[in-house]
């Protein structure tokens, strides 16, 4: 009997394990017992069998990072600034070459409006001719006003010639023109400022290029007057054109001249030695226009 309720406690305790394993663990759709996890009872124990072995250790190391956020807001305008600059420096090298384009379009930077202003000045002595050119001088101005009295002597003096013989062409009028007036406008500004440095006088040889070829306007009507058939009226339009335009020429060489020149014992001197100096080169170009074409 005592064995029998032995028998009957054991079944019990069985009967209850069970109950709390259905209890743990839900059935799949085969009817097994499984876990949670999605394991098979029969595979937890053979999972529980398996002896675990040790794993090595891996040192770990903690850093700290700083936080860079609030730092890199704080330096970034500093950072975009420098980027600019350089890039400002970088794009001003690559347009200082005399070989690029862009090198020169600030010097044709201007409008009619620009122009028309600056042509008054020269029939109109008493503006002021800084205030006009506003710190801008331009070679726009100079280059087609000397292209147009170029053309203007070619065909007028071929025209005259015509007059006379019917026969007369002198294709040689356009090369000496271009010759005489590309040289007056370009190459004496060169000359007078590398005088002008040896003295220790520095003027802009753009201004310089801007004032001789505005200043050579007067001459293209009275090139256009000396149509008419008399010698008389052809040396008053060639001396009204060139008084005009050397008034001009000779008041910004002055004015230039006695703000930049170095104020020694013969500065005086020196200012007029190269007023009267540019003066005189001035009427020898009327002369040859005179002489040479008409």
């Amino acid at each position: 009997r005592v064995h029998g309720q032995k028998k009957m406690e054991e079944e019990s305790l069985i009967s209850a394990n069970e109950s709390k394993k259905q209890t743990s663990h839900g059935q799949n759709e085969f009817g097994e017992l499984v876990s949670s996890s999605g394991y098979s009872v029969d595979e937890m124990q053979n999972m529980e069998s398996i002896p675990l072995q040790p794993q090595p250790t891996i040192p770990i190391t903690t850093t700290t990072t700083p936080n860079l956020g609030n730092d890199f807001e704080q330096t970034s305008p500093n950072v975009t600034s420098s980027l600019s600059i350089d890039n400002s420096k970088t794009e001003s090298k690559s347009s200082s070459s005399c070989w690029n384009i862009t090198y020169y379009r600030p010097y044709f930077n201007v409008n009619t409006k620009d122009v028309l202003e600056r042509l008054i000045c020269v029939w109109i002595p008493t503006r002021n001719w800084e205030i006009t050119i506003k710190q801008n001088p331009d070679l726009y101005g100079p280059f087609w006003i000397s292209t147009t009295l170029i053309f203007t002597i070619a065909v007028i003096a071929n025209f005259i010639g015509f007059l006379v013989d019917q026969t007369y062409t002198d294709f040689t009028n356009v090369t000496v023109g271009a010759t005489l007036i590309y040289g007056y406008v370009f190459a004496v500004p060169i000359c007078l400022c590398l005088i002008l440095w040896c003295i220790d006088t520095k003027i802009s040889p753009t201004s310089l290029f801007c004032a001789y070829g505005y200043g050579l306007t007067p001459f293209i009507p009275a090139i256009i007057l000396c149509l008419i058939p008399l010698e008389a009226t052809r040396w008053l339009f060639i001396c009204i054109a060139t008084i005009l335009s050397g008034y001009f020429i000779i008041n910004f060489l002055n004015l230039s001249l006695s703000r930049q020149m170095p104020k020694t014992n013969n500065h005086t001197f020196r200012k007029t030695i190269t007023l009267i100096s540019c003066f005189l080169l001035h009427s020898g170009l009327a002369l040859f226009l005179k002489f040479y074409f008409f």
